[in-house]
């Protein structure tokens, strides 16, 4: 019989395989995109909508044996419907604050109709759906096992920032880079406090995710972000420090959260 040092050992080490195949991926696939496809939505496609798919593959292989029961495993549960207004919700502040931003440097509302509702959808799927199925679905909830949910949140946005360091690859700035670090380990701390929260239901971080980078798709562009990166920065940590302060009032005195379903074969 196993020892419990040695059972969450084999834990670690298999999340660490699947997280890494998955990462690899990502890298692998956008290198080859990036320099066969000029930048286009059809390169969009290739290079994102695959994520989740593979995602879905690992997991079956590694731990669910079955493709059907990937995404409860993932904590995608049925109920979708307050989960992901709360997630919206909390992005309120995020929303207004950029808004503040565009109406305080003068700057013109990036916005076109087709445009945001492709961005939408590429959003959900080939960004939020994939990362936190990996980083929240199936990196958190595994820690949480082993640690508590702030500590579980920590190391699970540690890997998340790191993997924001391929944006130096493909042209962003130092200082932007630096931000997205910084604040992928923030954002994990809230997103991982809803997932344990909402008993490993994934759903609020998958709306707060989509919704959240929607804004700054749909209405400014790359090269205003750059060309305010201090500002943006600044009002990106108060919308955060906000929808934090609300996700607690929120929860704060509710009972111990018990995570059902968490069943995590070895």
């Amino acid at each position: 019989m196993k020892s419990p040092g040695a059972i969450s050992m084999t834990r670690i080490r298999k999340l660490l395989l699947v997280t890494f195949l998955n990462l690899s991926f990502v890298m692998v696939l956008a290198v080859l995109i990036r320099r066969t496809l000029a930048p286009s939505h059809f390169a969009a496609i290739l290079a994102y909508l695959p994520r989740p798919l593979f995602l879905a593959i690992t997991v079956t292989l590694f731990y669910t044996k079955s493709l059907a029961k990937v995404p409860s495993f993932l904590g995608l549960h049925r109920k979708v419907l307050r989960p992901w207004l709360i997630g919206t919700i909390l992005t309120i502040p995020n929303g207004l604050l950029l808004l503040l931003l565009l109406s305080w440097k003068k700057l013109p509302l990036a916005f076109d109709p087709a445009e945001a509702a492709w961005h939408l959808g590429f959003i959900f799927i080939g960004v939020a759906l994939f990362e936190e199925g990996l980083f929240r679905g199936l990196v958190f909830r595994q820690l949480l096992m082993i640690a508590p949910w702030w500590r579980a949140g920590l190391y699970t946005g540690g890997i998340f920032a790191f993997t924001h360091l391929g944006n130096l690859l493909i042209g962003y700035p130092l200082p932007q880079v630096l931000y997205q670090l910084a604040h992928c380990l923030a954002t994990s701390l809230l997103w991982g406090y809803l997932t344990w929260k909402l008993n490993g239901n994934i759903w609020a971080c998958v709306a707060y995710h989509t919704v959240n980078n929607f804004y700054a798709a749909a209405f400014i562009t790359d090269a205003q972000i750059r060309q305010h990166v201090v500002p943006f920065a600044l009002l990106g940590w108060l919308g955060l420090a906000i929808s934090f302060a609300a996700a607690w009032i929120l929860f704060h005195g509710n009972r111990k959260p018990e995570l059902v379903g968490l069943d995590n074969p070895l």
